[in-house]
C-alpha cells in the first residue's frame, strides 16, 4: 500500500526484474497504475550476472504480462557493474522534466527528517514552489498541523544556515521545539 501511495506523486518509477520466472501480482497492478498516471517506466532487468538468470524470460514477461517493449530494459548487474552508465542515460533522456506550477504557492515535499534535541524537529525538503523562509508558518498537508520554520539552511557537506529556500532545491527547516503545541 505504501508503494500504491508512492506511485501518485512519483515522477517516473525505475523497475528492477530480477531473474525470477514469475511476476508477483503486486508488481503488475503497480506497473499497470504507472501506466494510468501516465508516468514513464524505465524497465531494468537486474541480476544478469548469476548463473541462473534467465533474461530471455523476463523480456517474453515484460511484453506479454506487462505490455512493455523488451527493447527497453536495460540489463544489468550492480556487482559487475553492467548497465549502471546505461541506466543513468534513460533516466535523464527517458523521464520528462517536471512542470512548474502555475503559481508561486509554496509547495514542499518532505523527504526525511530527524530530531535535534537542541534545534528540535529538523525536516529535509524539496521546494517544488513558492519560497520557504524563516519566521514564516507552514502548514503539513498529511495533518493539517501549522508550524513556525525557525531556520531555514541548505545542504554542503555540513548544514549551513540560508536565508530561504527556493523551488528546485533540496533544503532544510526546522520548526519549534517537539514539546510545544502546533501554532
Amino acid at each position: 500500500m505504501k508503494f500504491h501511495a508512492a506511485l501518485l506523486h512519483a515522477r517516473a518509477p525505475c523497475w528492477l526484474w530480477t531473474r525470477r520466472r514469475e511476476s508477483e501480482a503486486q508488481t503488475v497492478a503497480n506497473v499497470h497504475l504507472a501506466h494510468k498516471q501516465g508516468l514513464t517506466i524505465v524497465p531494468i532487468i537486474n541480476k544478469i550476472d548469476l548463473p541462473n538468470a534467465d533474461v530471455a524470460a523476463v523480456q517474453r514477461q515484460l511484453e506479454e504480462i506487462l505490455a512493455i517493449p523488451a527493447e527497453e530494459a536495460i540489463e544489468a548487474s550492480a556487482k559487475m557493474g553492467i548497465g549502471i552508465e546505461e541506466i543513468l542515460e534513460a533516466i535523464v533522456t527517458r523521464i520528462p522534466p517536471p512542470q512548474p506550477p502555475a503559481d508561486e504557492t509554496l509547495r514542499a515535499l518532505v523527504f526525511d527528517s530527524v530530531f535535534d534535541v537542541y534545534r528540535g524537529v529538523v525536516g529535509y525538503v524539496r521546494v517544488v514552489s513558492g519560497t520557504m523562509e524563516a519566521n514564516h508558518a507552514i502548514m503539513l498537508m498529511s495533518n493539517n498541523a501549522r508550524y513556525e520554520i525557525k531556520e531555514v539552511g541548505v545542504f554542503t557537506p555540513k548544514m549551513l544556515r540560508a536565508g530561504k529556500a527556493q523551488s528546485r532545491r533540496r533544503r532544510l527547516f526546522h520548526r519549534k521545539h517537539q514539546d510545544q503545541p502546533p501554532t
